[in-house]
């Protein structure tokens, strides 16, 4: 009785609303679950754009926009800089932390 609920609440409306608010993975199964039972162009650039911005939000450069040879590297020492920059400032934070605790 609950999934045939849960099926029921998956509309291309709510998965727009997920999307718009930045819940891609959410909206990403509700796309997976419209393509099972339909397939519209909509639902495609839906599933497209979802697996796009969830790579985005979780900090990983896909494979295919790195290009090659020296774009590549370039761009994995810019993503290696980042994660350096976010380590040093969660240290600082700590050391904060533990100064006024």
């Amino acid at each position: 009785m609950t999934s045939q609920i849960e099926s029921d609440m998956n509309t291309l409306e709510l998965a727009k609303l997920y999307e718009s608010q930045e819940y891609y993975e959410d909206a990403h199964k509700i796309y997976l679950a419209l393509a099972k039972n339909e397939s519209s162009e909509q639902i495609q650039a839906g599933l497209e754009r979802t697996q796009t911005n969830q790579t985005r939000q979780a900090g990983v450069i896909p494979e295919k926009t790195l290009g090659s040879g020296k774009d590549k590297v370039a761009a994995l020492f810019k993503e290696w800089l980042m994660l350096l920059s976010v380590k040093q400032r969660i240290q600082n934070l700590k050391k904060l932390k533990t100064r006024h605790s």
